[in-house]
């Protein structure tokens, strides 16, 4: 066997810098990874992620993959994967990438490596906005079935997030450094939630909803090419929901991720305003999904678990960003729904 090194990072296939620094993979991975794959890594880089460890691996015969080391259960992966493909007709293309081999027992998820750029902030340029638009619109025509959870189950569990919250506060300790920071955003997330168990709109919204949604839709899913979409990746949150979703979740990332300033939001708007013209979405479903997506990130403890886990000043400015974000969308909602939806 051959010991992997961390290769020079490249603009291709890059999903997220998130996590622990990792700078290759344990030996035991990667026997597992080598007798899945049937031949030796020659090289491996370390991509990122918050559910999975992802790299890309070379291998002797000078063939590259992505390689997706999962921490939480692979069975319920593989079958929600093979539940899409089978919404997909089995075919696997841009609109649909599937994993090539999988090892269930080990958590190893392995994709071909498809050649394409990750874009972030000013370079996603108008010119993609309806090449994106399309993919979505694509979408519009997936029949999803009862395999598929739906969003009402995946984001309406008020009492289970704020069970997360509680537990995680009692992980926190007062003499940790962060300790207020952590604090007040548990705590404003918590007021968050008690407000929208109190929104029968939005809940009637969400159980109406019956359409294909891939539900982690956003700029580091899309490989781009020069001439548009080369391929979407992850499709282990899709659910049954309002193709909305996706358009949000995609501005949420691509434009309003760092901060809501009126250039962040002129963009989204922007976006939105193409999904608005190539699909069928109509601002009543932007302004619920909007909401939704809001309600969806306010219930995830991932960010705070981590900084109490690693104690790393990378999720300390990531919470810090958050905080102040949040507040933000909580104190002024119809404001910012005005000028996405203008």
């Amino acid at each position: 066997m051959v010991k992997p090194i961390f290769i020079k990072s490249n603009n291709l296939l890059i999903f997220r810098h998130f996590g622990p620094k990792i700078k290759h993979v344990d030996k035991k991975k990667q026997q597992q990874i080598e007798k899945l794959l049937g031949v030796d890594i020659v090289s491996a880089e370390r991509i990122g992620g918050f559910s999975a460890e992802n790299y890309i691996v070379k291998t002797r015969d000078n063939h590259e993959f992505v390689a997706k080391i999962l921490r939480n259960n692979a069975n319920a992966y593989v079958e929600q994967i093979e539940t899409v493909s089978r919404l997909f007709n089995n075919k696997s293309g841009k609109f649909f990438t599937k994993p090539i081999k999988e090892d269930v027992q080990h958590r190893i998820i392995i994709s071909k490596f498809i050649k394409g750029d990750v874009l972030h902030g000013d370079d996603i340029k108008e010119c993609f906005y309806k090449p994106v638009a399309k993919v979505l619109k694509h979408y519009e025509h997936i029949e999803p079935n009862n395999n598929l959870k739906t969003s009402f189950d995946l984001y309406f569990n008020i009492k289970a997030s704020q069970d997360k919250i509680n537990d995680t506060k009692r992980k926190l300790k007062k003499t940790d450094s962060y300790y207020e920071l952590v604090k007040n955003i548990l705590e404003l997330k918590t007021s968050i939630l008690n407000k929208y168990k109190k929104n029968d709109d939005l809940v009637k919204w969400i159980k109406s909803s019956n359409s294909f949604v891939h539900g982690d839709f956003h700029n580091e899913n899309i490989l781009f090419s020069k001439s548009g979409v080369k391929a979407i990746l992850d499709f282990e949150l899709s659910h049954k929901g309002n193709s909305a979703e996706d358009m949000v979740n995609f501005v949420w990332f691509a434009f309003l991720n760092n901060d809501l300033s009126d250039k962040s939001l002129s963009k989204a708007h922007d976006f939105l305003k193409t999904c608005e013209n190539v699909t069928k979405v109509s601002k009543t479903d932007l302004e619920n999904a909007f909401k939704l997506t809001f309600l969806r990130f306010v219930q995830s403890s991932v960010l705070e678990n981590s900084l109490i886990e690693y104690k790393e000043p990378f999720y300390e400015g990531l919470l810090q960003r958050d905080l102040k974000k949040f507040k933000e969308i909580d104190n002024h909602m119809q404001i910012i729904l005005n000028k996405l939806l203008a």
